[in-house]
């Protein structure tokens, strides 16, 4: 199953996302991970401290420097965007990221759907969805769509990715 829609917790999201991240790279996959709910700097100093190999992981961070986050310098592991609502900057640097940085099977998380929808019209979400699952997944990658289970998102938006997405799965 090429992708699916991934629940979690609001409260335990670093945490949930660390271990389903070291459980990608037992099975060989290499991480791209697509941030617009938390800046980088804080996923990778928790990612750390839970054990997480950050050489297998790859982070665009289209939020940090909105939240006026710390930089961490290391362009091997890190990819800065201005702001969330450049989806066709953010679909470019992870084909550009996939092509460059991954070993094994590139596995995509996209975190979180409903930060992605504070920033972005539903309608241009699903165009980003559809590019993707059909420029990258089916010929390259997977996909997980991280939604926080317990947070609000447009119900327009959540319609369409249960409908358009066929797997499910809950992070423990």
């Amino acid at each position: 199953m090429p992708s699916r829609l991934v629940y979690a917790s609001s409260r335990k999201l670093i945490e949930q996302l660390a271990g389903h991240v070291k459980t990608l790279h037992a099975e060989n996959r290499s991480v791209l991970l697509i941030t617009t709910r938390d800046p980088a700097s804080l996923m990778l100093r928790r990612f750390k401290e839970a054990g997480v190999n950050l050489d297998r992981l790859f982070i665009i961070d289209a939020v940090g420097t909105r939240a006026g986050a710390e930089w961490t310098n290391d362009p091997e592991h890190l990819m800065y965007l201005s702001t969330p609502n450049q989806l066709e900057l953010i679909a470019m640097r992870a084909e550009k990221a996939i092509r460059q940085k991954a070993e094994g099977i590139p596995h995509v998380l996209i975190c979180t759907c409903n930060s992605f929808a504070l920033y972005n019209a539903p309608e241009a979400l699903e165009e980003l969805v559809r590019y993707t699952l059909h420029n990258l997944v089916r010929p390259k990658a997977w996909m997980d769509f991280v939604v926080e289970e317990d947070a609000p998102i447009d119900a327009g938006l959540k319609g369409f990715l249960e409908s358009f997405i066929e797997g499910r799965a809950r992070l423990a």
